[in-house]
């Protein structure tokens, strides 16, 4: 079985359960043969079984509904696996695109080529990150204008507007440190280690929108859209705590809850005149 077929394996079944209809063993198994994935019964129990003990995302039987759900409170890393299988997919059908020759290019446009500075640390990153390794960084600080090489204790990798963040502590202050990826000049990986401070990576970024920890109480924020942006913000929330509280002609009302931060700003900044802060007052 190749690595991609893996993948495809993996997404197609966890997309399936996720819409919560409980599908049969069968249904699963057919649904994967219906898409070109051969699956047998065997098989079906191979993909349960990597999928909850290398990922740790419980897809359990219900005798009752007799079919299969995932257990979110034995799931805490569903979220993120999806999340990277997603990924793991658009880069595969890119290739794919690209195999067949280069008038294909002709149909593609990406954003920045910028973007993809600094993924090559990703894989010597999370290594670090597994095995509680202090790594030495050479950096580039946007407002310094100069390089600094330093010993940094990583903890977390962070997606945000398709750009990668390494998160972590320095043994000499306090609080977290957040670096972009595309800043960093070079990694070295030591033999030294670590002890972790900073918890869970999903409880740390529950409450905020991005990467910068403000330091502030989690508060209430209602935001008041035009219907015309409301169709977007309804599609592609600002944040998993999202509330629709009007939805009509004249206006959609969003409450979200967080610890107000640049991000939050800038991504409400975003948006002109569609939208206007109702709470809090001074935000």
């Amino acid at each position: 079985m190749s690595q991609q077929a893996t993948i495809k394996r993996y997404l197609l079944v966890l997309e399936k359960v996720k819409r919560g209809f409980y599908p049969s063993r069968q249904d699963l198994i057919d649904y994967l043969n219906d898409q070109g994935l051969k699956c047998s019964t065997r098989t079906f129990q191979r993909i349960l079984e990597s999928i909850r003990n290398e990922f740790g995302v419980e897809i359990k039987y219900n005798s009752h509904k007799q079919g299969y759900y995932i257990d979110q409170e034995l799931s805490d890393d569903f979220e993120p696996f999806i999340r990277l299988l997603e990924m793991s997919q658009s880069a595969n059908t890119i290739i794919e695109t690209l195999s067949e020759g280069k008038d294909a290019m002709q149909f593609i446009h990406f954003d920045s080529s910028s973007l993809m500075q600094g993924i090559h640390y990703l894989k010597p990153l999370l290594r670090a990150i597994r095995d509680s390794l202090q790594i030495k960084i050479q950096y580039s600080y946007f407002y310094k204008e100069e390089e600094r090489s330093f010993i940094l204790n990583p903890e977390f990798l962070k997606e945000y507007m398709n750009r990668w963040y390494v998160v972590g502590h320095v043994d000499y202050t306090e609080g977290e440190r957040v670096y972009a990826l595309d800043r960093i000049k070079s990694v070295e990986l030591l033999s030294d280690t670590f002890t972790k401070k900073l918890g869970a990576v999903g409880n740390y970024f529950d409450d905020i929108i991005g990467v910068n920890f403000s330091g502030e109480e989690v508060k209430k924020v209602v935001l008041s859209f035009s219907p015309h942006q409301g169709n977007y913000i309804r599609t592609l929330p600002l944040h998993h705590s999202q509330e629709i509280i009007v939805d009509n002609k004249d206006e959609f009302r969003i409450s979200i809850r967080v610890k107000p931060n640049f991000e939050l700003k800038q991504r409400i900044q975003m948006y002109g005149d569609q939208v206007k802060v109702i709470e809090p007052e001074l935000f």
